[in-house]
């Protein structure tokens, strides 16, 4: 199963991330897991930070603001949650029915413990998370380019979620759909414009 997924993920195009630096990001081995982050930091020159309560996915939330979207109309608590998030615990209520029931709970068996990433409960009803922030931070900077938010059972410890996140611009003609948000390596038949 690993194999075929694996096999389905290489089959999208190649980028010159020179070209699209929006989809430059880390690259996972076979296990993610919650020793992800910290080889990650270490491999680009980052300081795991895992000591800070009020760290969140954003430093703010402000960030994410654009043409389309207006971040001061958006309710405090989610401002919030996304800028403080290791203040939240998690409780989640798993159901599974009609067509969705067999093929994500085969998915999860097969391929979720085994990368340590997308590993959830497949007979309990309801489960208790604990999260846990990883921020990574430039120590001459102090910017934190990146947050791991690893997601861990309440009652065992084990990893159950685990993410890697971040903000980046994207260029315009992408958002309004006028490019692909992947362009094939040799396709030059766009001005150099169109990406800034």
């Amino acid at each position: 199963m690993e194999w075929l997924i694996q096999s389905w993920v290489s089959t999208g195009w190649k980028v010159r991330i020179a070209e699209a630096p929006w989809l430059e990001g880390p690259i996972g081995n076979n296990y993610i897991g919650a020793e992800f982050y910290k080889g990650y930091a270490r491999e680009v020159g980052l300081d795991a930070v895992t000591d800070d309560d009020d760290a969140g996915l954003l430093s703010n939330f402000y960030a994410l603001a654009g043409e389309r979207f207006d971040p001061s109309l958006v309710r405090p608590e989610i401002r919030d949650f996304y800028e403080r998030t290791a203040r939240y615990d998690l409780f989640a209520q798993i159901g599974w029915s009609g067509p969705f029931k067999h093929p994500p709970r085969s998915l999860l068996y097969l391929v979720g413990s085994n990368v340590g990433q997308f590993d959830i409960p497949l007979s309990t009803p309801a489960v208790a998370m604990k999260n846990e922030l990883i921020c990574l931070e430039d120590p001459l900077t102090n910017e934190r380019p990146y947050a791991g938010w690893l997601r861990r059972s309440a009652s065992t410890g084990e990893a159950m979620l685990a993410g890697l996140y971040t903000t980046c611009g994207v260029p315009r003609a992408v958002l309004q759909g006028r490019l692909p948000a992947a362009r094939r390596i040799g396709d030059d038949d766009l001005p150099p414009g169109e990406w800034s």
